[in-house]
């Protein structure tokens, strides 16, 4: 059944036998039903914390038919990963679980959920490295600002994952060039607009509070993917 708004605000609905779309890059062996999914938090839309196997994951589902190919992208990005990786390299993204599905329908991903914290100035080193690595695989990322780096400092030295490939491109080099240059400029431009903020904090609470809200609900932007509680654009949704 498709609802759909008429020109005079009411719902309409219609019956349709043609069948829903659905993710076709379903290159991992593993599916699991997202009904069998025990929910733990809600980040957003369509992105859940929850419980695989005793342990949080992160599902990420399309819940309209336009969010088919954001999780398409997303999920031939991991494919790409998967596949250009080496045993003994890094590891620059979180463990891509399962294709989560409705009704046998592909519609998502499950993915390991990242502990850490988004990348600062002093962790710039760390990130181009990430970044470098990344496009070992053939793909530059699209969008390199701070909250699309998960920073592991419990590890020696600091462990560095990407996040969000829903901007990811094809490998070239002038691009990934570009991306690398444009990192210490990104990694700047959130980090002082989270000043400014809190900066607002001080002079004028109401403004603060209108703000704040904004920054935070980008900081809780699943990117990635199977990004845990992190990657953040707080242009999207």
């Amino acid at each position: 059944m498709e609802v759909m708004c008429k020109p005079d605000g009411s719902l309409a609905s219609e019956l349709s036998y043609e069948p829903l779309p659905a993710v076709q890059m379903t290159w991992h062996p593993k599916t699991i039903d997202m009904l069998s999914l025990e929910k733990v938090k809600r980040h957003r839309s369509g992105v859940h914390e929850v419980l695989y196997s005793g342990l949080p994951a992160i599902c990420k589902i399309a819940c309209f038919d336009w969010h088919i190919p954001r999780i398409e992208h997303e999920t031939y990005t991991y494919s790409a990963i998967e596949e250009y990786s080496e045993p003994g390299d890094p590891v620059i993204a979180a463990v891509f679980l399962r294709h989560v599905t409705e009704n046998g329908r592909v519609i998502g991903m499950l993915g390991e959920k990242l502990e850490g914290e988004f990348a600062s100035m002093d962790d710039l080193p760390a990130c181009r490295d990430a970044l470098k690595n990344f496009h070992l695989m053939n793909i530059v990322h699209g969008d390199v600002n701070r909250y699309n780096f998960i920073v592991d400092r419990s590890k020696k030295p600091i462990h560095v994952r990407l996040v969000d490939f829903e901007h990811v491109e094809p490998h070239e080099e002038s691009k990934a060039v570009v991306e690398l240059q444009s990192l210490l400029s990104e990694l700047q431009r959130r980090l002082e607009e989270a000043d400014r903020l809190l900066q607002s904090a001080v002079l004028d609470p109401l403004f603060y509070h209108s703000h704040i809200s904004r920054l935070v609900w980008s900081c809780y932007r699943y990117d990635d993917e199977s990004s845990g509680s992190y990657a953040a654009d707080e242009h999207d949704d």
